[in-house]
């Protein structure tokens, strides 16, 4: 099976880049663009090499943001009712950070009751914070463009295969049909040996 893999390749191959005055131009350009759409496997690495770069940049950006945000403990003061097929509840909450009492009203994920004790998020100025994305965001990231990466570029090769191919054949059966119609004597008769 692989041999006959290879051969087929070698005579694409031959057909790009021979000197046979019987393969047409025609037949040269669509093997050329054949090869084209395997170069798609030249993209993976590239795409590797940039979801590593994403994982990377983003990894860096995520751990300023949590260098940078504290967790402390909040104790709720008010609660309203859940809201209906959700969990999600309006707090007001009041917390301590850096000497300064805070108090705000925020949407919380989990029923909670008035006098109970939440973690929360702030910045270095005490204001509460939606949460961080966690540390593992930054490899979903990085898959993420590499496979927009890698589809893009697949995409373009079949855009290029599926209109390329129609167009070339329509240009080989118009010069089959000039060729044929030359072997016709000037009367409509054709030639024979």
């Amino acid at each position: 099976m692989q041999t006959t893999s290879f051969e087929w390749w070698r005579w694409r191959l031959s057909h790009a880049l021979g000197s046979n005055p019987l393969v047409r131009t025609s037949d040269r350009i669509e093997a050329a663009i054949a090869a084209l759409a395997v170069a798609v496997l030249i993209a993976m690495p590239v795409a590797a090499a940039k979801a590593t770069a994403v994982h990377d940049e983003r990894g860096r950006s995520y751990a300023a943001e949590v260098e940078r945000h504290v967790q402390v403990s909040a104790a709720v003061t008010q609660t309203s009712a859940t809201m209906p097929r959700t969990n999600v509840t309006v707090v007001q909450a009041a917390w301590s950070f850096g000497g300064t009492e805070h108090v705000a009203r925020f949407q919380w994920d989990q029923p909670v009751r008035a006098g109970q004790h939440i973690d929360i998020v702030v910045d270095q100025d005490g204001r509460r914070i939606v949460p961080l994305d966690p540390w593992w965001r930054a490899g979903l990231d990085g898959a993420f463009a590499a496979t927009t990466l890698l589809l893009a570029v697949a995409g373009v090769a079949a855009g290029c295969v599926a209109i390329a191919r129609p167009c070339l054949r329509r240009m080989r059966y118009a010069a089959w049909d000039r060729d044929i119609a030359s072997l016709a004597d000037e009367d409509g008769t054709t030639y024979r040996h």
